[in-house]
């Protein structure tokens, strides 16, 4: 079997295997511990079914598979990020088996990306992935939570998620004039008609934000919890995929990422963070 690592991210490793047509999305979350890192899959699996899937609609959250994977089979690259010598007798990697979504055989030129927004095409443009971290669309402050980041952070990011929500000419902002150039017209105009339906993906992942924050504020004994879902919530992927043979915009492929269940151990890290926005000075307000 020939294992190809294609991604890697704090807490996971992306691995195709044979060239198949799926990735095996596997834990490197605790580096000396494969069983530790098995028991957060099987914990997180559970969230996702739980927690996840009962607020979206079917089919929105991208299908995962949860499945075992013999350790020998992906032993070389695996054991670059998970020390082997503390696997007390495991001999198998719990993964999520997952559809590629983002395959960069086809999707080879990348058009315009910055934080929040990727776009690519394949060799001709007749296919376009856009990919989309809309952070906070729902946030308890009075300011934006997420152009205050993004200026703390030196981020030159002149356009919201938030603010398309309510706005769908916020559109021009985020897909450059350079952009606009390259891709087919087809394209802008079936993305502007999703973005200016009430349900585009935006508007679900917004509801289900909204929906958590006020069942936290009505049981704040629930909170710990809630919390942990509220920040999954705000760090989720969206990919949208589109090509020339499509005519309507339920034609689209769209799937939310990223859904994983976010540990206690964060908490301070949250805390200290909104502690800074709350202090940084340059507030948006829209």
């Amino acid at each position: 079997m020939v294992v190809k690592l294609v991604g890697k991210g704090n807490a996971n490793i992306l691995l195709q295997i044979d060239e198949s047509g799926s990735l095996y999305r596997c834990c490197i979350k605790y580096s000396n511990s494969v069983n530790l890192c098995n028991q957060y899959t099987k914990k997180n699996h559970a969230f996702i079914e739980a927690e996840i899937l009962p607020l979206f609609p079917r089919g929105l959250i991208c299908f995962m598979e949860l499945v075992e994977i013999p350790i020998e089979v992906v032993l070389d690259v695996f054991r670059e990020y998970v020390n082997r010598s503390r696997l007390s007798g495991t001999d198998k990697i719990l993964c999520f088996k997952l559809p590629n979504l983002k395959d960069t055989r086809v999707f080879k030129n990348t058009i315009q990306k910055d934080h929040q927004t990727k776009i690519c095409g394949n060799k001709d443009y007749s296919r376009i992935l856009v990919e989309i971290k809309p952070k906070w669309l729902d946030y308890p402050t009075s300011y934006c939570r997420n152009c205050v980041d993004n200026l703390r952070k030196g981020r030159n990011i002149e356009y919201c998620y938030s603010n398309l929500l309510k706005d769908s000419t916020e559109l021009n902002k985020i897909i450059s004039s350079q952009t606009r150039e390259v891709v087919p017209s087809q394209f802008i105009e079936m993305i502007t008609k999703y973005f200016e339906s009430k349900d585009n993906v935006l508007q679900k992942i917004f509801t289900a934000q909204r929906t958590v924050q006020m069942r936290t504020n009505k049981s704040p004994s629930n909170g710990m919890t809630d919390l942990q879902l509220l920040m999954t919530l705000r760090d989720v992927t969206c990919f949208i995929e589109w090509d020339d043979t499509m005519k309507i915009i339920d034609e689209l492929k769209v799937n939310i990422v990223d859904v994983d269940l976010k540990t206690p151990d964060k908490f301070d890290y949250w805390r200290h963070s909104e502690q800074l926005l709350e202090t940084y000075p340059d507030k948006t307000f829209h």
